[in-house]
């Protein structure tokens, strides 16, 4: 046995186990643990087939040749429901019809399951012959497979980066914290699912031109096998944030805010059936602004909209409407504008402090979001600023 083989075997073993981790956690990572559960599985049971394939087991065992094709139309699928899951925490019967091309190949390869036991090894082992090419229906469902994820990659790509982008200014109306909405750890794993799949898609079209195709072959797998740790790794580093905003819909749903010219017509229109008029929702406010200029809660690095309404003893779905439906705002910049005017005050008054520990004293986690947001809501570095007011 090779060592790709022994290491594909250990990163398919692994992702079991990892599965396994997954469903016997599913109080702390909610809904999601199924999700995540179903996505390792399918990339271990990928891995078993890379297995067979690099140890040649496939020539005694034949009859499973082809039997993992189905999968690769439901990785794509898995990896965005799991997105769209923590976007709209709910289950929606519809996304089951992603799933559909999965099922259409399962009918389509029946005629290649069916082929002699001679055919099916030459087929995995050298490449298609003439005969099989004459007659389409036998590969029929090897080229639908092929075309379908083909289109599939770029395509559940551009609606996962979508969702992302939604679900971002989702946690922006919840956390004020920029390493609290940073969702880096799923973009890399998006990059990774697309690197995947041109890694897949160059093997199948100048692998064999260039003479790379079982490097390719393995690439693919050990990326497989690198998306497992970093699931596992994240999906609980992460399951406060997302558990603590799967609490707060579980009242009432959460809908990101749509930052631009029509913000406050929009926002009228979503709570215009809210237990609390738009009087009550100014005083609410201008009880959030003072509580905010007297208490200085904003230097709490880690504040968030549930700790802010138990301080000030109301509920945080009217915080929420008092922060947007007047001022057109996330929680997330509500917050840090008020970091910024304290920062503003720090950096005249205090022209020795460096600004990197101004920026933490204010509640800024790193200098990067301090940076960004300081340019936001000024237009100047913080350097500039205190440079023009000495």
């Amino acid at each position: 046995m090779n060592w790709s083989a022994s290491f594909v075997l250990f990163g398919a073993l692994q992702g079991v186990l990892i599965a396994i981790l997954f469903f016997t956690n599913r109080k702390s990572l909610s809904v999601s643990s199924t999700w995540l559960s179903i996505i390792c599985l399918s990339i271990s049971l990928t891995l078993v087939d890379a297995y067979f394939y690099l140890s040649e087991l496939y020539r005694s065992f034949p009859y499973l040749i082809g039997a993992a094709f189905p999968l690769s139309l439901v990785f794509c699928p898995m990896l965005y429901g799991y997105i769209r899951y923590m976007l709209d925490s709910k289950w929606q019967r519809r996304f089951l019809w992603h799933f559909f091309p999965a099922l259409i190949s399962i009918f389509l390869l029946l005629p290649f399951f069916m082929l002699p036991v001679e055919e099916k090894v030459f087929f995995a082992f050298v490449g298609i012959k003439e005969e099989l090419i004459s007659n389409w229906t036998l590969i029929s469902g090897v080229i639908f497979v092929f075309l379908v994820s083909t289109i599939q990659g770029p395509l559940y790509f551009a609606f996962a980066l979508r969702a992302l982008k939604l679900h971002r200014k989702s946690l922006k109306s919840f956390y004020s914290s920029e390493q609290k909405v940073s969702l880096r750890w799923l973009y890399l794993i998006l990059f990774a699912m697309m690197a995947i799949w041109l890694l897949s898609l160059a093997q199948i079209l100048i692998g064999g031109l260039l003479d790379i195709t079982d490097e390719l072959f393995i690439s693919v797998h050990l990326l497989l096998i690198l998306m497992l740790y970093v699931l596992s790794y994240f999906a609980f580093q992460k399951r406060t944030v997302f558990n603590q905003i799967t609490a707060y819909r579980a009242s009432r749903p959460m809908e990101p805010m749509k930052m631009n010219t029509s913000e406050l017509q929009q926002t009228e229109v979503k709570y215009q059936n809210s237990a609390i008029d738009k009087s009550l929702s100014l005083q609410l406010l201008e009880t959030a602004q003072d509580f905010m200029g007297t208490h200085k809660p904003f230097l709490d690095s880690e504040l968030s909209l549930t700790k802010l309404a138990e301080r000030m003893e109301i509920s945080s779905h009217h915080l929420s409407q008092a922060i947007n439906q007047n001022l057109a705002q996330n929680f997330f910049d509500f917050v840090n504008q008020y970091r910024i005017q304290e920062a503003q005050k720090q950096l005249v008054t205090h022209c020795d402090k460096k600004i990197v520990d101004i920026a933490v004293d204010c509640g800024f986690n790193s200098k990067s979001a301090f940076y960004t947001a300081f340019k936001k809501f000024t237009d100047k570095t913080p350097g500039d600023y205190r440079r023009l007011n000495q």
